[in-house]
């Protein structure tokens, strides 16, 4: 199957993506899946807002990375010079700067493993695997066509892309309100 052929899918409720030219469908995420994506997004949107980076977008987002791969990762950020020209009708139309992966049990050699060859043939800059189950953030930055990985650790992100964010873990993995 194509990106055009994928966009013009009916909506009807359920969660695709096109990986590699297969149509996937997968459940909905699980809570703890969901509190980490909410405690992500309430600490890096207003980090870029506050700095005008750009923008800070979360699924259900589709992003066409090739003719033949349409994802859906839990937050992308765009920078603000490029995120017009990226903002199709129905989906991002490129590589962001970053995207963000939420790790789900169901999910983990996708994430892992295909998504990522995806993201680095599609040449996003960077691409950040969040575990919830073992509380921790790999960062993987895209270096001459390959991902560079490294662990986080709590408060130390080092990323090239948002290079001043910090991330208090307790927060992003707790259960807090």
């Amino acid at each position: 199957m194509t990106t055009a052929e994928f966009l013009e899918l009916p909506d009807d409720g359920l969660h695709y993506e096109l990986i590699e030219g297969e149509l996937s469908v997968t459940p909905a995420p699980a809570p703890s899946h969901q509190e980490v994506s909410s405690h992500l997004h309430e600490v890096i949107a207003p980090f870029v807002r506050a700095r005008g980076l750009g923008m800070l977008l979360y699924a259900p987002l589709d992003v066409q990375i090739s003719p033949y791969d349409v994802l859906e990762p839990d937050l992308v950020f765009i920078s603000k010079d490029r995120y017009l020209s990226l903002r199709g009708d129905r989906s991002i139309d490129g590589p962001p700067d970053l995207v963000i992966e939420i790790i789900s049990p169901s999910s983990r050699r996708t994430d892992y493993v295909r998504k990522s060859a995806i993201y680095a043939k599609g040449e996003v800059p960077e691409y950040w695997i969040v575990d919830p189950s073992n509380a921790t953030i790999v960062i993987n930055v895209l270096q001459d066509g390959t991902y560079q990985s490294r662990d986080c650790v709590d408060g130390d992100l080092q990323s090239q892309v948002l290079p001043e964010l910090t991330l208090d873990f307790g927060f992003i993995f707790g259960a807090e309100f």
